[in-house]
């Protein structure tokens, strides 16, 4: 989230968890921290109340290293072929 709209966005996105909170598995991947997570909500109080409830009984899993999604690209040079998407057949 970066413009004024997808922070404006951040307030759903805030009372989401909130909601799902106890009630559903959640699992968010981001490549921030969590400590740069609450200047991307326009409500500082809300936002902190999500990411509370979000790490209430949260497992985190930090991944450091290459990005294997970089490596991925299809324009750098030694990215491996997709395969072809195979078409699905109608039922």
């Amino acid at each position: 989230m970066h413009s004024s709209e997808a922070r404006d966005r951040g307030g759903v996105y805030a009372r989401g968890i909130i909601e799902r909170h106890r009630r559903a598995s959640t699992i968010v991947t981001s490549n921030r921290s969590v400590d740069e997570w609450v200047p991307l909500f326009d409500d500082p109080i809300l936002a902190q109340s999500a990411l509370d409830r979000l790490a209430h009984n949260a497992h985190q899993v930090v991944m450091e290293g290459p990005s294997y999604r970089e490596n991925q690209r299809p324009d750098q040079p030694n990215a491996p072929a997709r395969p072809p998407r195979q078409k699905r057949r109608k039922s």
